[in-house]
């Protein structure tokens, strides 16, 4: 039985913000909708796509009911677990009246300035057509593994990739508020296996030509546990991460055409780096292959024959110099 029902005695307005959350998992969904109750503004609207979980996710929701505005909806079918970017669409289209949107999760956190700190941001950024906030890693225990540190207040959509492929920032799709308008004109989420990089390839698509802003002054608390598909190493989970890294390389090879050819060779030394940097991750969590087997396996692309581009781009880059 579907189930569809607002909660909460707050106008929905067009230009408020929509916090929009794919939910599956009760663990630390209560965490996340307290954070969110937390705000020290409360312009904005929450809805909550449940993919059919076999958990009660509606009785945490009502808990909630007399703090902010909610609209929840219970999905017939189960999509995350094949296609989870179809998920991610099908929840975004729940909040389709509202001109900005910020993808949420059901495990996260955000700081209590969060939402004060966009309307702050979008005013004094009116060009600006996404949005990323500071992260802090965190454990199960809510313990801060790990915080970001890049400075930039705005980044190209190439700074930004290449930043990320030599690990100068880590990028999670819970940090991303963006415009709904640009979200539509690029067509939505890019569609990898997995959803993987499927977030980053978007907000490239996103970033140009106004860049991507950032909001250092609050930050999104993403937590790294055993519950998340970013700790699933296991060998069929691997060799589909391998499968749809390789296609996202695709995607920013084409996508990156127009770049100059210094920058485009710049690029793919860092993207097969990256790549190569995670084989190594992979390969290192199944000890039983190497990760030629790796390549192997999941492409049917020898080892020589990746390392080949790679020597190539070296040279050519000594050439632009």
């Amino acid at each position: 039985m579907r189930k569809r029902f607002q909660l909460g005695d707050q106008l929905l307005m067009k230009d408020t913000l929509a916090i929009v959350i794919p939910a599956y998992k009760a663990r630390f969904f209560g965490l996340t909708l307290n954070s969110i109750a937390s705000q020290t503004c409360h312009e904005f609207h929450v809805y909550i796509g449940d993919d059919a979980s076999p958990e009660d996710l509606a009785s945490i929701v009502r808990q909630y009911e007399s703090r902010f505005p909610i609209t929840y909806f219970r999905f017939e079918e189960n999509v995350g677990s094949t296609d989870l970017t179809r998920h991610w669409m099908r929840c975004i289209e729940l909040a389709y009246e509202h001109d900005w949107i910020w993808l949420f999760s059901d495990d996260d956190m955000m700081s209590c300035n969060a939402i004060e700190e966009f309307y702050k941001h979008q005013r004094n950024n009116e060009a600006a057509e996404i949005f990323r906030y500071s992260v802090q890693i965190i454990d199960a225990n809510e313990n801060v593994i790990k915080e970001s540190h890049d400075t930039d207040d705005v980044l190209t959509s190439h700074r930004f990739i290449l930043n990320k492929w030599r690990g100068k920032l880590n990028s999670f799709a819970v940090e991303y508020a963006f415009r709904a308008s640009k979200f539509r004109e690029v067509g939505g989420f890019e569609k990898f296996d997995l959803a993987w990089n499927s977030d980053d390839a978007t907000w490239i698509k996103m970033g140009r030509p106004g860049g991507i802003a950032k909001i250092q002054t609050a930050h999104v608390r993403w937590r790294s546990s055993d519950i998340n598909i970013s700790r699933d190493n296991s060998l069929p989970i691997c060799l589909r991460k391998i499968s749809s890294n390789l296609a996202f390389m695709r995607f920013s090879c084409n996508y990156f055409a127009y770049l100059p050819f210094a920058w485009q060779i710049l690029l793919h030394i860092w993207m097969l780096a990256w790549f190569l940097a995670n084989l190594k991750v992979y390969s290192k969590a199944n000890k039983s292959l190497k990760s030629q087997e790796f390549i192997r396996i999941a492409t049917g692309i020898s080892l020589h024959k990746l390392l080949f581009p790679l020597a190539w781009c070296y040279y050519s880059l000594k050439r632009v110099k």
